[in-house]
Parts: structure tokens; sequence; C-alpha cells
């Protein structure tokens, strides 16, 4: 008899608990999505809704995300404003990368430079590789002229083979052409 007692509260506390977790899921679809913080996003989007959502990019205003269903493709607009709200950072850090690597693509880098010689068609300068201990590597820039020599530049430039030039004591040295796209910024 004892037993039926029992059993008969587990039953009730189990159908108190299934009703609660439907609530919450009925209160999450109709207010348009809602986070949880140790499963990842769950983003609702019309009569779907995305788990562990996370932003892979955004283009031409489509972001293409990662969920556990898989990887989506929306429009931008058409995400929850609260999630636009909260990812609009992410996804300005997501374009500003997106451009960075199709410059790198390109063949385009920023370079910090320190003029060292004048001399027909461009410079040869010291490319600065590491700004800390100042490490450098001597290079040939092609369109920049009337430089003052120790000048340092953030210039963008694209890499254009080699180039050979005969140094004042007479011997040949080789050393990286780069061709000048624009110049960032100057320092006398």
């Amino acid at each position: 008899m004892k037993a039926n007692w029992i059993f008969t509260l587990m039953k009730k506390l189990l159908l108190i608990l299934a009703l609660t977790v439907f609530t919450i899921c009925g209160f999450a679809k109709e207010s348009g999505g809602f986070q949880t913080t140790n499963f990842g996003e769950t983003v609702a989007v019309g009569n779907n809704f995305y788990h562990k959502v996370k932003i892979i990019s955004v283009s031409d205003g489509v972001a293409e995300l990662s969920t556990q269903e898989g990887d989506i493709k929306i429009p931008w607009v058409a995400l929850p404003v609260d999630f636009q709200k909260r990812h609009t950072a992410e996804v300005e850090k997501l374009l500003k990368e997106q451009a960075a690597r199709a410059e790198w693509a390109s063949g385009i880098l920023e370079l910090y430079i320190q003029v060292a010689q004048n001399i027909k068609g461009g410079v040869l300068a010291d490319k600065i590789e590491n700004v800390i201990t100042g490490a450098s590597k001597r290079i040939f820039v092609e369109g920049i002229s009337g430089v003052a020599d120790d000048t340092r530049l953030t210039i963008k430039a694209k890499r254009d083979g080699l180039y050979r030039f005969t140094n004042v004591g007479g011997s040949n040295s080789t050393v990286e052409k780069w061709v000048l796209i624009s110049v960032i910024n100057q320092r006398d």
C-alpha cells in the first residue's frame, strides 16, 4: 500500500516537471528566441529553432551560421533584433578580418618601413618585421620618391619578385621588390 502512494506522488511530480518544461519552451517560442549560457545560443527564425548558434561569416547582408543542426545561411535582417544587437561588434570584427584576408590573398600587405636610400624608381628601405625588437629586412619599394632618409612609413604594397642593384662598393645585391599601393601614415 505504501508503495502505491510513493508511485502516485512520483507521477504527480513528473507531470508538474513536464508542464514546467513545456511552459518554458512555449514562452521561448513566443518571445522569438532565448539565450542559454551553458549550451550556446538558441535562435528562433520564423517557425524554426537553431541551437548552439555561432556566426561563421557575414557578407552581402547574409549571415552564415554554424548550428547544432548544421551550417545555414540566413539574411541578417531575418534574425531576431536582440540577436543582431548582441552580435554587432562580432560581425564588425568578422567583416574587418574578411577584408584583411581578401587583401592578403591578393598579395597586398601593410608594411612598416624606414627609408634607407632614395634610388631611381623607388627607395631601398628596411621592412620592420618586429616592432619591439626592431628586427628588419632590406627591401626595394617601387613608387616612393622624394622621401627623406630615415623616414618611417606605414604603407600598403604588393610583392613583385626581386630587385637587383649595385652597392656603392660595386657589389651586387638582391632584395625583395614591392610595389607601392598607398601610403597610410608617415612619421619623420
